[in-house]
């Protein structure tokens, strides 16, 4: 079992726009950091993306699940990407961690950093949440 200590550096800080850290994350900077830190592997951070443009997230989600890299879980998994929306297109990112059941790490403009509940999520109206993990296990630099 992992040991999520490290979880501890990361709640509470500030969301910000265009940030990876270490002070400040948006949604794609936490994931990125924390899936290069925790889970050894790497995904791009679209620095063209508009951090609250939620069609360029969108635009950039869909375009990581084309390489092929990708594959759908059925379900949540430790070190997973979660994939959120409220309609038809992804808006926002978290990292899944098998904490108490399951909670998701992410950066929330308003809220910051923080672990949420599957319940937490669908009560904040995520109606769409899929789960993803990366094939290419390896930092790619």
């Amino acid at each position: 079992m992992q040991d999520y200590q490290w979880v501890n550096e990361y709640r509470g800080l500030p969301w910000q726009a265009y940030t990876t850290g270490p002070d400040a994350y948006d949604c794609l900077g936490l994931v990125v950091q924390v899936l290069r830190e925790h889970y050894s592997y790497t995904v791009p951070r679209h620095l063209e993306v508009v951090t609250n443009d939620s069609r360029a997230i969108h635009r950039a989600i869909m375009a990581e699940i084309a390489t092929g890299n990708w594959n759908k879980l059925e379900g949540p998994a430790d070190g997973a990407i979660v994939l959120l929306s409220v309609s038809k297109k992804f808006h926002h990112i978290g990292v899944w961690l098998d904490i108490d059941g399951g909670l998701m790490l992410h950066s929330f403009k308003g809220s910051g950093v923080c672990l949420s509940s599957y319940s937490q999520l669908v009560d904040s109206g995520f109606n769409r949440m899929e789960f993803w993990e990366k094939f290419d296990l390896g930092i790619i630099e």
